[in-house]
């Protein structure tokens, strides 16, 4: 009967209580709110749970604490799960390049530069020469006509390997 009247003030001292102070409770209702035993609320306040004071606590910032309910607010437990899956996932990302090397899937940095310059040689050439050929195949027919043809051609591919140079064709989309 003595623990049916305790019950009965608790829940009394509880509605009297202002709603903000709702959430505060103590060690044993918080235990069994979380279905944990006080030596593991103990544990939790090592780590950083907040608590009001001595035996009370406040259990809407214990679920925060615990189970991260702020945006970007994660319990240490949950910031640790979280590192050790991104640590896992970055170590298989490192496996799989490294497999794919000894499968001859990469190419060296040095051996796809130098291909590139060779390249991009040859191309500037090739693009070069093509005022001059149409300017030969126009001579033939009217000398003045090659040379103002030559001319519009040069200044075409020189302003087109000038903005390659400058990577604009690498910027547009």
């Amino acid at each position: 009967m003595a623990e049916k009247k305790r019950n009965s003030t608790s829940t009394k001292d509880t509605l009297l209580k202002k709603p903000e102070d709702w959430w505060i409770r103590g060690t044993s209702e918080t235990c069994a709110f979380f279905g944990v035993s006080a030596q593991t609320l103990s544990d939790w306040e090592k780590r950083g749970a907040p608590k009001e004071g001595y035996g009370k606590w406040d259990i809407k910032k214990l679920v925060e604490w615990k189970y991260g309910a702020k945006a970007g607010d994660l319990s240490p437990e949950a910031r640790k799960l979280m590192a050790e899956a991104n640590y896992r996932e970055a170590k298989a990302a490192q496996e799989a390049i490294k497999l794919a090397v000894q499968r001859g899937e990469y190419v060296a940095t040095a051996e796809v530069t130098q291909d590139l310059k060779r390249l991009f040689t040859v191309l500037k050439r090739a693009l070069l020469a093509i005022g001059h050929e149409i300017a030969t195949e126009l001579n033939t027919f009217d000398p003045d006509v090659a040379l103002e043809a030559k001319k519009v051609v040069d200044n075409a591919v020189q302003n087109a390997l000038g903005q390659l140079a400058k990577g604009e064709f690498l910027q547009r989309k």
